[in-house]
């Protein structure tokens, strides 16, 4: 039992520093994740709460992992990881029978669970944490000297702070999603794959009333003058996937979508991007305004969250000469953690990011033009 109770400790503590880390990556993305369990719940009101409990959370992980790695002070941590578990346990239970919340955010973007596979990952977690807290008192550390056991939590921690802090102030360090530089929003667009569906209908023979079923290319020379057509059942073969873009279209002040339109445009573009207009750092807007008449030859464009009025406003406010546009808040949340963000676009390929804290100007522009 204790040999099992080991081989548990190594598979939670990895899975709980990989978990911990690809999240800490990307913390605004986990904040997101966590309001979304607000609005389910009903606790909207806390949001204010989510960036600093996704940090929070993200390095509890790595410490819980190393921890258990290390097999030190296990009567804590197993302690703290049998709290975690039975709550997420509930948490994924609740969305798998529900269906309130379609991706867990366990892992981020970097792997998406559904609901059921979150659900059964956590059953798992939980027999493998039972296992470790009931043999708690049996699992000496790997490191006799209190100061090395430390030394790596610490570490850990550091490490996890230091990689949110990357993740809020500029950029995350690796992008999972399906705007990352290289990509083509285009091909992200059209990737999906549809569902295989057989139909089968049902007909009844007006002189005798009996039903028979027919295949679709049955029913293509089918006498309709003998049938008379009474259900059709349809049965899903293969399961579909949906495209990895599916939320992003852009409008103009007038409503109508101009995306592919903007796309498909043989010529450099900047977009500038703010999820919540009315909480973007405006100085960063007034500057991008600044670098737009420097850069005559790149076609500048702003999209936002807002109404054509309120984007209109908001660009003379802040005496931008480039139109603006609106997009869907939760796209613009996906394409750039930044507020306002930058994106270099041509032909649709996503060619570089910025956040407004990365010291944008005209030459660093440039240097990246192909």
């Amino acid at each position: 039992m204790r040999l099992l109770a080991k081989i548990s400790c190594v598979i939670v503590g990895v899975l709980f520093i990989l978990s911990g880390l690809v999240k800490a990556v990307d913390p605004l993305g986990f904040s997101y994740k966590l309001e979304e369990y607000n609005a389910v719940a009903g606790l909207s009101a806390l949001d204010f709460t989510s960036l600093f409990l996704a940090i929070s959370l993200c390095a509890l992980e790595i410490l819980i992992g190393f921890s258990l790695l290390l097999r030190w002070k296990v009567s804590f941590w197993s302690s703290i990881l049998l709290i975690l578990i039975v709550f997420f346990t509930f948490l994924t239970g609740a969305s798998a029978i529900f269906g309130v919340v379609k991706d867990c955010g366990c892992f981020g973007d970097a792997l998406k669970l559904t609901p059921t596979e979150s659900f059964i990952k956590d059953l798992i977690l939980l027999v493998l944490s039972l296992i470790i807290y009931a043999q708690r008192l049996y699992l000496f550390p790997l490191f006799k000297e209190a100061l090395a056991n430390r030394l790596v939590l610490t570490l850990g921690a550091l490490a996890s702070l230091s990689i949110s802090y990357i993740g809020i102030n500029h950029l995350p360090i690796i992008d999972y999603r399906a705007y990352k530089i290289g990509n083509s929003l285009i091909e992200k667009m059209q990737d999906g794959i549809p569902e295989e569906v057989e139909s089968k209908f049902i007909y009844k023979e007006k002189s005798s009333s009996k039903e028979q079923t027919f295949s679709t290319e049955d029913i293509l020379n089918l006498d309709y003058d003998k049938w008379e057509f009474v259900d059709v059942k349809h049965t899903i073969i293969k399961e579909g996937k949906s495209a990895s873009i599916s939320d992003f279209m852009i409008l103009d002040p007038f409503g109508a979508d101009r995306t592919i339109e903007i796309l498909q445009e043989d010529k450099y573009q900047i977009w500038v991007i703010s999820y919540a207009m009315n909480n973007a750092n405006k100085d960063a807007f007034k500057g991008i305004a600044s670098l737009a008449n420097e850069l005559q030859g790149i076609s500048f464009l702003g999209l936002t969250n807002g109404s054509p009025e309120e984007n209109e406003n908001f660009r003379h406010d802040i005496q931008a000469a480039f139109p603006f546009f609106s997009a869907d808040q939760t796209a613009l949340k996906t394409m750039i953690r930044s507020n306002p963000g930058i994106m270099l676009i041509k032909n649709g390929k996503v060619l570089e990011k910025w956040h407004y804290n990365d010291g944008i100007d005209a030459s660093l522009i440039k240097s990246k033009l192909e």
